[in-house]
């Protein structure tokens, strides 16, 4: 009987021991990560995986404004010379001799490269029983030589007695001309081609009829820039020459 007890117990310590051996054996499955050692993945890194849409995504608004603009003293030129300016001048000039004044305003005249465009003497008569030359003379001169042209005239004179200078822009005036001249041009390419459609001879005279109603306007409006461009061009300045009197 003892012994029987003894084998029992013999048997549930093999039993205890080898339950605690299969306890001890590793586990396969991972361990859990403690937040302590968790990371971010790089940009670099992260971008890599990123679609070309991404990639090829625009610049910021802030970057573009950035730029410079270049040529603008060319550009501010450019703007300059597209304007169509109109000017006039009128001086009174009080001169010593009027024959003298009229001779070096015709000299000054060519030295700018204009033009006279009209031009009357006539004579006072004064109490002392002389009669004294009065003269006005109506020049053209390129527009880009007015100022210079005026100050020339200055030095002729004894005295400047009156002076006025006028400029219009006559940009916009030109501009909508030529959309005329432009929309008139189509209308006549339309009204041949209808020439050529023609069945009978009566539509024939109507279409040539207003084919030259539209040319003559097409003429017209021409003749008004060609005006405009010819008055831009040169300027006029009137000069009036009082003689001085004792």
């Amino acid at each position: 009987m003892k012994i029987r007890f003894n084998l029992l117990i013999l048997f549930v310590l093999l039993g205890a021991l080898i339950l605690s051996a299969c306890g001890a054996a590793p586990s396969t499955e991972a361990p859990a990560i403690s937040e302590e050692f968790m990371f971010e993945v790089p940009a670099a890194v992260e971008s890599a995986g990123q679609s070309d849409a991404v990639l090829e995504a625009p610049l910021p608004a802030s970057d573009i404004s950035a730029a410079p603009i270049a040529n603008t003293n060319a550009e501010r030129a450019a703007f300059a010379s597209s304007h169509m300016i109109i000017k006039n001048g009128d001086v009174k000039l009080l001169v010593e001799d009027t024959d003298i004044a009229i001779d070096r305003a015709t000299q000054t005249i060519g030295d700018m490269g204009g033009y006279i465009i009209s031009s009357r003497v006539w004579y006072q008569p004064h109490y002392d029983g002389e009669n004294y030359k009065y003269a006005t003379i109506t020049i053209g001169v390129p527009v880009d030589q007015f100022e210079r042209t005026l100050s020339r005239l200055r030095a002729l004179a004894a005295k400047v007695l009156d002076e006025t200078a006028s400029g219009e822009d006559v940009t916009n005036q030109f501009v909508d001309l030529q959309s005329q001249v432009t929309n008139l041009e189509a209308t006549r390419d339309r009204i041949k081609s209808f020439l050529e459609d023609a069945k009978t001879v009566d539509e024939a005279l109507r279409i040539n009829q207003e084919l030259a109603n539209v040319e003559a306007q097409i003429e017209q409006i021409k003749g008004q820039m060609n005006y405009l461009q010819d008055r831009s061009a040169y300027s006029t300045i009137t000069v009036n020459f009082e003689p001085v009197l004792p």
